[in-house]
């Protein structure tokens, strides 16, 4: 082979999708149980609000006004915090300049992406950092959602109702599938394959 070719050394789809596919498993979970929780959570608030709590009740009329744009700035950090992480990440895992320290030694979690990165190379590299952006972005959209309860439990406004379900909304709407992340795994690799073809020209 000619020297500075870039050679595409990526396994083919049908040996990683099986065990990413059963790992991804853990990702729905976590993900469902987020969203669970802070249904709840919302449940618990909305019935202390209509049976529980006494006419007179104290309320704090800034507080709508307060949590609104925290939610909404903490949505956008969030995406924002996301494409960051996952371009950075690509430029590294095409350098071959990745590591992953997200999570600390002996983490059960840690160990079983670790297999899959010994097992696929950059195809288990690439589906970690879609487990650890897709885990962090759902954990932030929880906080919000628990602030966004809080808050509704103050004072109960019909706006507080709406971003709650609405960020109940963005933690099931990043819900992954192997079709989601296949998909995404697929795209990535290419990028990965362009940004090294442009650092090892034919």
């Amino acid at each position: 082979m000619p020297p500075n070719t870039v050679q595409s050394e990526f396994p083919p789809a049908d040996q990683w999708r099986p065990p990413i596919h059963q790992h991804l498993r853990v990702l729905q979970i976590i993900t469902l149980g987020m969203a669970a929780g802070s249904t709840t959570l919302l449940g618990i608030v909305i019935v202390i609000r209509a049976f529980i709590s006494q006419p007179g009740t104290v309320q704090v009329a800034w507080i709508p006004w307060a949590v609104v744009p925290v939610a909404i700035v903490g949505v956008v950090a969030a995406h924002l915090w996301e494409q960051h992480f996952i371009r950075r990440n690509l430029i590294l895992i095409s350098q071959k300049r990745w590591s992953f320290t997200r999570f600390p030694s002996g983490s059960q979690f840690k160990d079983d992406l670790s297999l899959l990165m010994d097992q696929f190379g950059d195809i288990g590299r690439l589906y970690a950092v879609f487990f650890v952006t897709r885990l962090a972005r759902g954990a932030i959209y929880e906080g919000l959602a628990c602030l966004t309860c809080v808050g509704y439990l103050l004072t109960p406004h019909f706006v507080l109702l709406l971003l709650a379900a609405g960020l109940i909304g963005g933690i099931l709407g990043g819900l992954p599938t192997m079709e989601s992340v296949a998909a995404w795994i697929s795209d990535s690799l290419g990028q990965i394959e362009r940004h090294r073809a442009q650092n090892f020209p034919r």
